[in-house]
């Protein structure tokens, strides 16, 4: 099993001292387990798809997956979580039959299975993210124009551009006419130019942000704000729903215990973790699929056909993967309260469908009733 992933925990979700202990606990759970591969035992291997000094790197990615080929030839890459990356890897592994295994790498682009044909996707997908999007645009009859506003670092993975990707695209599909307008950096934001933007081209507009909680602008006490929550008490913030099970919960605890012990690192409680759940759930599913294929005589170097079972399957709790290769994460839509100066949810997304994956991040269905309060 060939790990490749970013070494800068502080910056990605998805790095390697956050997700090499998931991938080893999962790892000793297969172990013990006399349903899984029994006989048989996964050794992994790690190697770097960063470029210290700038960031994820497209170039490294192919060199160490060409030399993992080589000189290791693995039957399963796990990663990677960088966009650029990822695509790169991905048609290799395509190439060689290889499943790829990634809980990141959420681009609208990785649904095209005759280019990417094994690769995986067991975390966030902006697709579904759209698909909120439009399902909340349909709800409150929202059908004619929207505006993307985002911030595009064109540089590493360039985050906020493949996270709003999905939902302009899902948008698009759904005849809705959707405008992009980018910002500047942050610093050199002018807010009155953006509102005009969205006054002049857009009938709605959507704040899509992934791990950093919902951000809370309305709290902002720059003098040009007259009454903040009076401006911002319209704004839905989308945002990733942490598990909040005791399963989920015993897994964190683990996680950092083990990060401390492998990578001498220590992780905050976050929203993040979420991932490294993810990243387990892979490999637990991976696991799955390579037992059975063994079972019916094949091989762990039947790629396509593991890599067929992974999908549009559940597996103990109940974790699907559906055609396209990509879980359902559960987008959570939060709304500020102005009266209380706090965030609260309002619904959440699961494909209309109840989940529960190994480690027990889970999702419910779309609650209307929250949202009829707000109309």
């Amino acid at each position: 099993m060939a790990v490749m992933l970013p070494n800068n925990y502080s910056k990605y979700p998805w790095a390697l001292p956050r997700v090499t202990p998931a991938i080893h606990m999962a790892n000793e759970a297969i172990q013990k387990d006399d349903r899984l591969l029994k006989g048989y035992n996964i050794t992994v291997v790690t190697e770097s798809t960063e470029d210290e000094g700038s960031g994820c790197s497209q170039t490294l990615a192919q060199i160490n997956a060409v030399d993992l080929k080589l000189y290791t030839n693995p039957d399963v890459f796990v990663g990677p979580g960088c966009v650029y990356s990822a695509a790169s890897v991905g048609r290799f592994a395509t190439h060689w039959k290889l499943p790829l295994i990634t809980a990141w790498a959420p681009a609208y682009g990785f649904a095209k299975k005759d280019e990417y044909k094994t690769i995986v996707r067991t975390g966030p997908s902006t697709t579904k993210l759209g698909e909120f999007a439009n399902y909340v645009h349909s709800y409150f009859n929202w059908t004619s124009r929207a505006v993307i506003i985002y911030h595009d670092i064109k540089t590493d993975d360039r985050p906020y551009y493949f996270l709003i990707e999905g939902i302009y695209s899902i948008l698009e599909l759904e005849n809705i006419t959707v405008g992009a307008h980018l910002y500047p950096e942050p610093q050199k934001i002018d807010y009155k130019e953006i509102v005009q933007h969205i006054k002049n081209s857009g009938r709605k507009s959507l704040k899509a942000d992934a791990f950093r909680g919902p951000n809370k602008p309305w709290q902002n006490t720059e003098d040009q704000w007259h009454n903040p929550l009076e401006v911002f008490k319209t704004v839905f913030v989308i945002t990733y729903r942490e598990p909040n099970n005791q399963e989920y919960l015993d897994f964190q605890k683990k996680l950092h215990a083990r990060a401390k012990q492998d990578y001498n690192v220590s992780l905050e409680y976050s929203l993040v973790d979420f991932i490294a759940g993810c990243f387990y759930d892979g490999v637990m599913l991976y696991a799955k699929a390579l037992n059975e294929t063994l079972a019916e005589g094949g091989s762990q170097k039947d790629g396509i056909q593991i890599t067929q079972r992974m999908r549009n399957q559940k597996f103990w709790d109940g974790l699907p993967h559906h055609q396209s290769g990509a879980r359902n994460p559960p987008p959570a839509q939060l709304r500020p309260l102005p009266k209380y100066n706090q965030c609260r949810p309002v619904t959440d997304w699961a494909d209309l469908n109840w989940t529960q994956t190994h480690t027990g991040a889970r999702s419910t269905g779309m609650d209307t009733a929250d949202l009829k309060n707000w109309t």
